[in-house]
């Protein structure tokens, strides 16, 4: 019969030998759903150094292996998830295991206050992240909270399941990166869907500047989620440099609701095949700022701009400064 333990400081302190199933109740204390199963391997058999967040030493040199179907959660890497623990060693580390392997990562219940995570890709491996009935709630950063950087492998990303991002902490300081939740850099493929509330706080209180930088993706999707109070942008989508052939193309913002911000969207250097449909935008300053053709934001075609709904918007609904070529706004 596999042993069962109270929490993983316990699991860790036995000895136990190679080939057994052994669980555990909760991470800290039994119960707070921290709970896990692990196979017990040999140092050797398991070939590498545990992180000891999700994989474990034992106190005879075995290695208990965090076992799964396909997900894990943060709980099972220590994060509390009462809004008020740091979470944020538990969640890089989470990370790291989930992307590196292809597991889908699931935030789970709880309110989670974290500094700044970082992932950068170490293979094309999809990477699926689902926040669903989790609230992700940013330290107070004057730089990206979470950044994910998908590198030369460029994989497949999907970010989805409803849940909060709450960046009202979050400092708005000059630059594109300042007080950002997400950014997104050189991903293929890139879907943000399923409900997601970026929020960060209330326009012009200096408190968040965007909730989404995506950077020389291609094919990317942001879909029926809510962006809210921002000092700067809802979503800034943006190419590479001039003179690079680093683009942000084929991209399409649908059924996303917009309100309480500066700009609700902008188009900045190398981009091109943007869609722009069936979004509302209420008190917002700008609805879509589309820059392009001057040295700094060079340059910027095909964009189709189409059924949505403009409830207040406080200066031009649809900017075009510099566009180069084909734009459609009906």
């Amino acid at each position: 019969m596999a042993k069962i333990f109270n929490t993983k400081a316990d699991l860790a302190a036995a000895s136990l030998t190679a080939g057994q199933l052994t669980s555990t109740k909760g991470y800290t204390t039994a119960g707070d759903g921290g709970g896990a199963t692990y196979l017990i391997k040999t140092a050797v058999d398991y070939g590498g150094t545990p992180d000891e967040y999700g994989d474990h030493t034992l106190a005879n040199g075995n290695v208990a292996v965090l076992q799964h179907d396909g997900s894990v959660s943060f709980k099972w890497f220590g994060a509390v998830g009462d809004g008020a623990t740091d979470d944020t060693d538990a969640i890089q580390h989470a990370v790291n295991y989930a992307f590196n392997t292809g597991l889908v990562l699931k935030g789970g219940s709880g309110t989670f206050s974290h500094g700044v995570i970082s992932y950068t890709a170490i293979s094309n491996k999809p990477i699926t992240f689902d926040l669903s009935g989790a609230t992700l709630k940013a330290h107070a950063l004057s730089v990206t909270a979470f950044d994910v950087d998908g590198s030369t492998f460029r994989p497949k990303l999907t970010f989805t399941g409803g849940g909060v991002c709450d960046g009202g902490l979050l400092l708005n300081n000059a630059g594109v990166s300042s007080g950002t939740y997400f950014t997104f850099d050189n991903i293929d493929d890139l879907t943000i869907t399923g409900g997601i509330a970026f929020l960060g706080g209330t326009y012009g209180d200096g408190k968040g500047d965007s909730g989404i930088v995506v950077g020389q993706c291609r094919r990317v999707k942001i879909s029926g989620n809510h962006f809210s109070g921002w000092d700067d942008h809802g979503v800034y989508l943006t190419g590479g440099a001039h003179g690079t052939t680093q683009r942000c193309e084929d991209v399409t913002i649908v059924n996303n609701t917009f309100n309480n911000l500066s700009g609700a969207l902008r188009f900045a250097r190398q981009y091109s095949s943007m869609i722009v449909t069936g979004n509302v935008f209420t008190d917002v300053y700008n609805c879509v700022i589309a820059a392009g053709g001057n040295t700094n934001w060079y340059p910027g075609d095909s964009i189709n701009i189409s059924s949505n709904v403009v409830n207040s918007c406080l200066a031009a609904a649809f900017d075009l400064r510099y566009f180069n070529t084909s734009a459609i706004i009906s």
